[in-house]
């Protein structure tokens, strides 16, 4: 089967984020404070570009706060901050989505569960590839500079999901690279007691449409976005 992320989804009430493109490059639409979030700098502005054997080395997990995805980077360009998080599950699916950041400003977590305990390590791939069985990965981030666009995939690396029930904790090493102009950066990210909501059933039906074969099983109208 074939991994694509479904195209411009709207009406999200529960998460308030639409995902726009194959990479799960998502926009939030709603803002943090300046005192959370720090401006990341303009990657046009990098005099150089470091190749996979020059970056410096993965930083230390950073100290976690709850609600919220804390992460630092190491290499082309400075993503770092604290974010307020959400987390959405589409249960029959057996994925979850992991979203933090202000307008504009992203990370987002696509996260492919197994059978049975969630907790457990997950391969980080790149998006453009076969979904693999799970448990399996995919970290993006996009940057808005108006009126201009980056976007970043992690094309290897390692979520953990340290718990999981009502809420999740984690955290995830990877490696990104900017898919129009190939800065490489290093980033590194720990979310703690993020609340899992249940994904509304039309979003995760289109999740469905865009991402699993025909046969994959349908999602029942029961699936609530409501939490």
């Amino acid at each position: 089967m074939s991994w694509r992320l479904p195209s411009l989804i709207q009406n999200r009430t529960w998460f308030c984020v639409s995902v726009p493109t194959v990479l799960a490059l998502a926009l939030a639409c709603g803002g943090e404070s300046a005192q959370e979030a720090d401006a990341p700098p303009d990657p046009n502005a990098v005099a150089a570009r470091l190749t996979v054997e020059e970056l410096p080395s993965m930083p230390s997990y950073p100290t976690a706060r709850p609600g919220r995805l804390v992460t630092l980077s190491a290499g082309d360009y400075d993503i770092h901050g604290m974010w307020r998080t959400n987390a959405g599950l589409c249960d029959q699916l057996g994925i979850m989505e992991i979203y933090a950041g202000p307008t504009g400003n992203g990370t987002a977590l696509l996260i492919r569960l197994p059978e049975g305990d969630p907790v457990g390590e997950y391969p980080i791939v790149a998006a453009a590839r076969e979904f693999p069985d799970p448990p399996v990965a995919l970290v993006a981030v996009q940057v808005f500079d108006n009126p201009d666009a980056y976007g970043f995939q992690a094309y290897h690396g390692l979520l953990e999901i340290t718990e999981m029930g009502d809420d999740v904790s984690g955290r995830f090493t990877s490696t990104l690279r900017e898919i129009s102009i190939d800065l490489l950066t290093h980033y590194v990210g720990v979310f703690e007691n993020i609340p899992v909501t249940p994904l509304p059933a039309e979003y995760c039906r289109a999740l469905q449409d865009s991402t699993f074969s025909s046969d994959s099983v349908l999602v029942s109208d029961s699936t609530s976005g409501e939490g």
